[in-house]
């Protein structure tokens, strides 16, 4: 507006279309980079380890345990790659994920992270691509331990009043209880362990 009102309308409309042509050409002269394809097919994490265990599909939370030991000249690297991978997880479906250091042994850094049940963590397992291993391999490759990084998976249970039963892994409503999960997850359990009043 202000071009066309300084040095008339017919200008002002001649330069823009200069300038749109000379954008035009300048594209075949300076070409964008190019990037290499990226594998986003799901290839499955089969080198974390699952419990060879019957276990419901609907058991949980489950919380997965990765032990790693590194050695102290690789902890900046080792925390660096675990910020990627911390990424990767919760894109695939973790929540809660932490990376804790135990305090009376320095070498030993513990992954954590939390799914709602086994289920959604075969799915998180199932759901890695290529591109997700390579992040999980890098963060692999600084541990120093005998062997591959340990890993375990805690199931969570509600203890029973009397101490008898034993826990039903397939009914959440009685095996969960954890008031920080969203009201879907534990609202069974929260009605069961609330006491009734009678009117």
């Amino acid at each position: 507006g202000s071009a066309a009102v300084r040095f008339g309308l017919g200008a002002s409309l001649s330069a823009s279309c200069c300038l749109l042509l000379a954008t035009t050409l300048s594209g075949f002269a300076v070409r964008m980079p190019t990037t290499r394809p990226i594998d986003a097919d799901g290839v499955g994490d089969h080198a974390s380890g699952r419990p060879e265990i019957g276990l419901d599909l609907a058991s949980g939370p489950v919380i997965a345990n990765v032990e790693y030991r590194i050695g102290e000249a690789d902890v900046p690297s080792f925390l660096r790659a675990a910020s990627r991978l911390r990424r990767t997880r919760r894109r695939n479906g973790a929540r809660r994920w932490a990376l804790l250091q135990d305090a009376a042994h320095r070498e030993v850094w513990i992954e954590r992270f939390e799914v709602p049940t086994w289920l959604d963590y075969l799915r998180l397992a199932e759901h890695m691509t290529a591109v997700d291993l390579q992040v999980a391999e890098r963060l692999r490759a600084f541990h120093r331990g005998e062997g591959p990084p340990v890993t375990r998976f805690l199931l969570a249970h509600v203890p029973d009043g009397g101490g008898t039963e034993q826990p039903r892994e397939g009914i959440r409503e009685r095996t969960v209880y954890d008031p920080s999960l969203a009201p879907t997850v534990t609202e069974a359990a929260t009605t069961e362990a609330r006491p009734r009043h009678r009117p």
